[in-house]
């Protein structure tokens, strides 16, 4: 089975471990056999450089999540260590800002600020992060770029501004100039679910309904009125 989890987000989790059974949360983990190519290893903040080598020598694979990082001010991730010892690093947003442009440039810029290098990480390590990194961290070869054999998923792109491109390479366009609204079109595996920026199956509005009833069924279940941004929106659909 696939494993997803959180390990060494803040440094309270390398405490605990330390201090309830005299090892760090990479070492443990692998100890209980839970490090191999099916795992993915959420966060990985404070690792120590045996843990790092330990998840590259494991198969195991990383999911980088910067933003979320930032907003829980938890510390920013040995993100370069691991891709240098061979880490397979993807990029995620643990429920923090869905725009994974966003999350690129984020990946991008606090690297580079927190360890004052303007050199790295590259803007091809950052997409490779998103793309063919991440199908790889969940055993999903015909993902993840655009060859032959692979499915064809792939978005178009028109953006709204023409920003220069960053040292005229594509990929520093796509990390510098690029956002989640400039997505045009989206196919997947072949078949356009967008087009022109609308969905071709679903109904946007019925599930905006459904979506406002879930919201204020569970503020309903929890005891509480809903937050005051609900009811505009519900009268707005309504209408």
């Amino acid at each position: 089975m696939p494993l997803t989890i959180h390990v060494s987000e803040g440094p309270n989790d390398a405490y605990h471990n330390m201090e309830r059974y005299g090892k760090r949360t990479v070492e443990r983990l692998g100890d209980m056999g839970l490090l191999s190519r099916r795992a993915v290893l959420a966060h990985c903040v404070h690792l120590s450089e045996p843990e790092v080598k330990l998840i590259a020598k494991s198969s195991a694979s990383v999911a980088h999540n910067p933003m979320s990082n930032m907003l829980n001010a938890v510390g920013v991730s040995p993100l370069l260590e691991m891709l240098d010892q061979g880490v397979n690093v993807g990029l995620g947003n643990d429920g923090y800002v869905f725009d994974m442009f966003e999350n690129m440039r984020a990946a991008y810029l606090l690297q580079r600020v927190a360890r004052r290098n303007p050199n790295r990480p590259s803007p091809q390590e950052v997409v490779e992060m998103c793309t063919v990194n991440a199908a790889k961290a969940y055993g999903l070869p015909s993902l993840g770029s655009l060859s032959k054999g692979k499915r064809a998923d792939l978005l178009v792109v028109k953006p709204t501004f023409m920003a220069t491109p960053y040292s005229g390479s594509v990929y520093g366009y796509i990390v510098n100039g690029l956002r989640g609204a400039d997505v045009r079109d989206v196919i997947v595996d072949g078949e356009v679910v967008v087009r022109g920026k609308r969905l071709t199956r679903v109904d946007l509005e019925k599930s905006q309904k459904r979506v406002l009833k879930a919201m204020e069924s569970l503020w309903a279940r929890l005891g509480s009125p809903p937050p005051a941004a609900i009811e505009p929106l519900k009268h707005e659909r309504s209408s």
